[in-house]
């Protein structure tokens, strides 16, 4: 992926979540002093035996509070909102034990009046797995995308807890304009929220140039694919996704610091 140089004042920053959702990470560039193009990457779209997510769904409403769901990221959460919508779930839903990733994640479930009982220290999966108050012989059921990360269930499994993946909804790789990949390979850096969309930009557009990633698990997808000038946010969350950015391709026109906008979990399956 070649690249030609933005004006030295002006670096351009590609932000590539799926359309929709890069609003607040795009602000937050802009007030660091930097241009921001937005290519979505990746897309949502529903699971592919909507029946089966469907009934495991109504499962957990008929078991009430046995056991745990756990939601590793706000599209996990936007679908289960969804269908508790759709199966027209009452008041038993506030019975379900939910275990999230992220405060972004939580806020899309409490703003449809759902109550995570427990977010880890760190937002991260693996973290999830290893501090969630389960007992062995326990079940979580991990309502995610058909290309999730093994981190939780390796986490669960090793504490002698059940762990259950569910395909709440899929995650596919967008299919880029000429004008799309251009802007891409403009960039000076590119900025990527997950393993799928590490996959398809190296798909379709190649390994060269800058990527700012969420996380080592996209780090590591990006390193074997072949990108050379990876940069790994310090923490999950916005604050530190923006903050790595801007230290990759830092602005002369900076404004303001990246903190001073309040944080998000923004990492998509």
């Amino acid at each position: 992926m070649s690249r030609a140089p933005c004006p030295p004042d002006r670096p351009l920053v590609a932000v590539t979540r799926a359309a929709g959702t890069n609003g607040e990470l795009a602000e937050l560039l802009r007030v660091g002093g930097l241009e921001v193009v937005e290519v979505p990457l990746i897309r949502f779209t529903p699971p592919a035996d909507v029946a089966a997510w469907h009934a495991v769904v109504q499962a957990r409403l008929a078991a009430g509070g046995e056991g745990w769901l756990a939601v590793t990221s706000p599209q996990g959460a936007r679908a289960l909102r969804e269908t508790l919508a759709a199966l027209g779930a009452g008041p038993e839903a506030c019975l379900l034990r939910l275990a999230v990733v992220g405060a972004g994640t939580a806020a899309v479930l409490e703003a449809a009046g759902l109550h995570p009982a427990f977010q880890p220290s760190r937002a991260e999966a693996s973290v999830l797995g290893a501090e969630l108050p389960a007992r062995p012989g326990e079940v979580a059921w991990h309502l995610t995308s058909q290309r999730s990360e093994p981190a939780l269930g390796a986490a669960l499994t090793a504490r002698g807890v059940g762990y259950r993946r569910v395909e709440a909804y899929r995650t596919e790789p967008t299919r880029l304009t000429l004008a799309e990949c251009a802007a891409l390979r403009r960039a000076d850096a590119v900025v990527l929220a997950s393993g799928s969309a590490v996959r398809a930009l190296a798909a379709q557009v190649g390994v060269g140039g800058t990527v700012v990633v969420m996380g080592e698990p996209s780090a590591q997808v990006a390193r074997a694919l072949g990108f050379r000038q990876v940069v790994v946010a310090a923490r999950p969350g916005l604050h530190e996704l923006a903050r790595a950015v801007l230290e990759a391709v830092p602005s002369k026109g900076t404004k303001s610091r990246p903190d001073q906008l309040s944080d998000r979990s923004v990492r998509d399956e």
